[in-house]
């Protein structure tokens, strides 16, 4: 039986994926059970590999072999561990090399997006962490120049205006997640800013996210399809969730929600 128990999925004008861990199993394993049946696939890498106490390493030429037969796109969340804004300047370059050696690994299989967290760092002064941040970019921007049309820098648990001129000035772009925006009320007007590598969505409410989709969502889902449309946006949309039952509902809802959306309806 197929693992989200669905019919053919619609086709969209944008791609819509979820994660490498839908099932408790290696990337591999998910992304096997996964090709065919989204568009796009999440791979997930949450602790850099000198703090991962799980596999790390991932095996590139069957992802792309995958790819190739199911047309299948990916996405990389980059490690959520690295200190960019660090005072420490040998802590924000381990973190700079840390994306850099996964940029390189990955690059055969074509990522159409990097979700990079700018992580805080409460033991810094604003100011001088923006700082920080800003000379992490900068580094980022310059050893790895050719990616930096892929990478966005996601909206997280603190107001984004905090890193929205560094972002502006690193050239990099963002990654809108919209469970973040619910679960922190967060105000930024993102439909103004520029250059959006990725959307997540997910459920949420005050102090939880990553929840499944359930019907009160349908109004937000099907507002947000008519700002896609009307945006033309054309990249990933990925379902950030954790588990294959709540991904099978949830994926129900989005498709009633975005069914005035499906190319050809």
């Amino acid at each position: 039986m197929p693992l989200l128990d669905l019919p053919e999925a619609p086709s969209y004008p944008w791609l819509l994926g979820t994660t490498s861990f839908v099932l408790p199993a290696g990337v591999e394993e998910n992304v096997r059970v996964l090709a065919g049946q989204v568009d796009a696939v999440q791979l997930l890498f949450f602790e850099s590999r000198v703090n991962s106490h799980l596999a790390h390493q991932v095996d590139v030429n069957l992802l792309a072999r995958l790819a190739d037969d199911h047309a299948l796109a990916y996405t990389v969340h980059l490690p959520l561990d690295l200190e960019l804004g660090s005072h420490d300047k040998v802590v924000r370059r381990q973190g700079v090399d840390e994306v850099c050696r996964l940029l390189e690994e990955l690059a055969p299989l074509s990522p159409r997006a990097f979700d990079l967290h700018l992580r805080p760092a409460p033991d810094v002064e604003r100011v001088a962490w923006q700082a920080n941040l800003a000379e992490s970019l900068q580094s980022l921007a310059t050893r790895c120049s050719e990616w930096r049309s892929k990478i966005g820098i996601e909206n997280i648990g603190y107001d984004f205006a905090l890193v929205e001129e560094v972002v502006r000035e690193s050239g990099f772009g963002i990654c809108v997640d919209f469970g973040h925006r619910l679960r922190y009320n967060q105000r930024t007007d993102f439909w103004a800013l520029p250059h959006w590598r990725h959307i997540h969505l997910h459920g949420a409410e005050p102090g939880r996210d990553h929840l499944p989709f359930q019907d009160k969502d349908i109004d937000f889902l099907h507002n947000l399809g008519h700002a896609l449309q009307r945006e033309e946006y054309r990249g990933v949309v990925t379902l950030e969730l954790y588990d294959a039952t709540q991904v099978r509902d949830s994926l129900a809802t989005l498709h009633q929600a975005w069914q005035p959306f499906q190319q050809g309806a």
